[in-house]
């Protein structure tokens, strides 16, 4: 008895004994955007870097805001009215008209801090020169001690170059070697 099976059941059947035989290869498994696996905790260096780059963001913010918060409350300030309790106390101050008495107080002070920083830029000036000074004279010194090594280490090379070559020790002499007597033959009997 002769069965005959037909074109679509022999493609199924083909495609079961493949599937059976050939193994899919391993795939990596792919990122989803639904994070349904736990992830994975960052290493102790990861976190430690990480802790660092905060702790040195938060310290220059701080010290940003040390430097240039009168500057920025002003600007917030002057932008957003509702926002003016952030003004400066001394903002409020400078606000109201000056006389003419208290500019002259003010002028005369002026005029003694351009003094005071005129004379320190002169002490600065005169450190910077003493200084400029001292760094001539040891380059000098320096370069002295160098040319002084060079010539010693010529002196050396020229001392090592112009000895003659050590000889070799003669070998020593010989000792004649004593002819090995002939061995001694039993006596005739």
């Amino acid at each position: 008895m002769t069965s005959r099976i037909g074109p679509a059941r022999s493609d199924q059947q083909f495609a079961r004994v493949l599937d059976k035989q050939i193994s899919p290869l391993p795939t990596a498994p792919t990122l989803r955007s639904d994070r349904s696996w736990p992830a994975e905790q960052p290493s102790r260096r990861r976190r430690a870097i990480r802790a660092l780059i905060m702790f040195f963001l938060g310290a220059t913010a701080t010290l940003a805001w040390q430097s240039y918060g009168e500057a920025a409350r002003e600007m917030i300030a002057s932008s957003y009215p509702q926002l003016g309790w952030l003004a400066p106390q001394t903002a409020a101050a400078e606000t109201v008209p000056e006389t003419t008495s208290q500019a002259a107080p003010a002028a005369a002070s002026e005029s003694e801090d351009l003094k005071s920083i005129s004379d320190s830029l002169a002490a600065v000036r005169e450190s910077i020169d003493q200084l400029a000074a001292q760094i001539a004279a040891n380059q000098q010194t320096m370069a002295n001690d160098i040319a002084e090594l060079k010539a010693a280490e010529r002196n050396i090379f020229d001392k090592v170059n112009s000895a003659p070559p050590p000889r070799p020790a003669a070998p020593p002499a010989r000792k004649p070697v004593a002819a090995a007597a002939p061995p001694a033959q039993p006596p005739a009997r």
